[in-house]
């Protein structure tokens, strides 16, 4: 649009940006052209956790060490990050972190009875009888 005569401000527009861009895209065209106009992803900002940190979270949500079972609501792992990391995230983020980048699911907290008793359907028959 530009070679055709038409200002900046039209062209941009049409293309759908703000006219800075457009003056902007134009100055990088003529300095380098169509090169100028590629972008150039630097691959943004580092993030608040390292691979390592991420890895140890990982291992105590999951409970790697333990033969416990481990349940933590994304509330308790947004805690968990602030006590071993100093960081603090949203719980979005943490539900992405957990969810999304670590693929863990949910599962529902039942408790576990270690102790219970080998004859325990017939205990219940029992006192499901006296009454």
């Amino acid at each position: 649009m530009l070679l055709q005569d038409s200002t900046i401000k039209e062209a941009s527009k049409v293309v759908g940006i703000a006219r800075q861009t457009g003056s902007r895209w134009l100055k990088l065209y003529n300095e380098k052209g169509y090169e100028g106009l590629i972008p150039k992803f630097d691959g943004g900002r580092p993030g608040k956790l390292t691979t390592d940190q991420k890895n140890e979270l990982k291992a105590i949500l999951i409970h790697e060490d333990s033969n416990e079972d481990s349940n933590y609501t994304i509330m308790e792992v947004v805690k968990l990050i602030k006590e071993l990391f100093d960081v603090e995230f949203s719980y979005k983020r943490v539900w992405t972190l957990v969810r999304v980048e670590m693929n863990l699911n949910y599962s529902k907290p039942f408790s576990t009875a270690h102790k219970k008793p080998k004859n325990r359907r017939e205990d219940l028959k029992k006192k499901v009888k006296k009454y």
